[in-house]
């Protein structure tokens, strides 16, 4: 019995040795990565279970296409059915509102643009602390869900965040994702990925069909990601507005010509969820040609004259600044931009090239929200 005692005791040893021994993180990594898939979509309190929905999101083939300087990833919504109508996730007045992609917060940076049906969807969000890209907005019914592709332009590089299986934290081509539904309350989890091909299995009965070549058109260049920035862009989601036609006109001062720019307010927010209903004025941005840097002599925020300000890094901008008006005070603030004649037009003017400029209105910093609602004004 004392025998059988001491070599308990050894072997009980040894094991405590060895589990001393292994790394904490061996431990922690695993217990981490099962606590990150308890909690995708994160902060969510919403039902998960994708039975229980119709939706799906579905990655296109091929999975990547290259479109100046970006790779194009596309998916495709799609209305399944095959849950139970009597489930409060499945009855037919539930729509999508938003999607989220779970993502290497570490490539922040390299998603530019987002469209929806091939325009150009302002309304997404990439979130570093949360690890996810959020595509809001989308207020699709269950019809309109068949006929919904989204595309992510991510840059194109070497780096391994150019690629899905870099960008996306599941990796192998794939990325796992969440459907909000109309209510929120539904968040159907789901994988993306690429579906194996089927297997070939050659005839020799009859000869193989002809080879068709197709050659795509060259794909339109992609709308600038403007502002390049983390924060929440849907017009929808805020009481500002910009009156939608700039004033153009000459001033006698040394042959300027001034494009000035009204910021009003509205009664009603549409999405009376969103933090960026209303909020401090702090500044406009507009999204302007780098050429006409020189050709901005001054600016005036309500008659008073400010310093120019040209922005070229990280992405070219005039930014008015400084403005620091409460929402109370915001209706009417007037805006105006003093050019030479090299740039005295809205079509010189704006990188758009299409006689129309891209606005945005920021919060100021103090606040503890991000909001860049983005306009388009003509």
């Amino acid at each position: 019995m004392a025998r059988n005692s001491y070599a308990f005791a050894m072997l009980a040893m040894a094991i405590a040795a060895l589990l001393a021994a292994l790394p904490a993180q061996a431990f922690n990594s695993r217990s981490l990565l099962q606590r990150n898939d308890m909690l995708f979509p994160p902060n969510c309190n919403c039902l998960r279970n994708a039975s229980a929905s119709p939706f799906r999101l579905e990655l296109i083939q091929p999975p990547a296409t290259a479109v100046q300087g970006f790779f194009k990833y596309c998916f495709n919504l799609a209305n399944v059915g095959g849950c139970s109508p009597t489930q409060r996730c499945c009855n037919s007045t539930q729509g999508v509102y938003k999607i989220e992609l779970d993502i290497n917060a570490t490539c922040k940076g390299y998603l530019r643009r987002v469209t929806v049906d091939g325009r150009n969807h302002t309304a997404f969000e990439f979130n570093t602390n949360s690890g996810v890209v959020r595509i809001t907005s989308l207020n699709l019914t269950s019809e309109k869900v068949n006929t919904t592709q989204v595309c992510l332009y991510i840059r194109a590089s070497n780096e391994s965040c150019s690629r899905l299986e870099g960008f996306c934290t599941i990796g192998d081509t794939a990325c796992r994702y969440a459907i909000f539904q109309t209510d929120r309350t539904c968040c159907p989890v789901g994988i993306a990925a690429l579906l194996p091909s089927p297997p070939f299995f050659p005839s020799f009965d009859q000869p193989p069909p002809p080879v068709i070549e197709f050659v795509a058109p060259p794909p339109a260049p992609p709308v600038p990601f403007f502002p390049n920035c983390s924060c929440e862009r849907d017009v929808k989601g805020s009481q500002y507005t910009l009156k939608p036609v700039a004033e153009v006109g000459p001033v006698g001062d040394r042959n300027l010509t001034q494009i000035c720019f009204t910021i009003n307010t509205k009664n009603v927010c549409e999405d009376s969820t969103s933090s960026c209903c209303t909020f401090t004025l702090s500044k406009l941005e507009l999204d302007a040609n780098p050429e006409c840097a020189t050709a901005l002599a001054y600016m005036s925020v309500d008659g008073v004259i400010k310093p120019r300000f040209f922005q070229y890094n990280p992405y070219p901008a005039i930014k008015v600044t400084n403005i620091n008006k409460t929402f109370a005070e915001a209706d009417g603030t007037k805006v105006c931009l003093f050019m030479k004649p090299e740039c005295n037009s809205l079509e010189a003017l704006g990188s758009n090239k299409d006689g129309t400029i891209t606005a945005a209105v920021f919060n100021h910093p103090s606040e503890k929200i991000n909001c860049c609602p983005v306009f388009t004004v003509k």
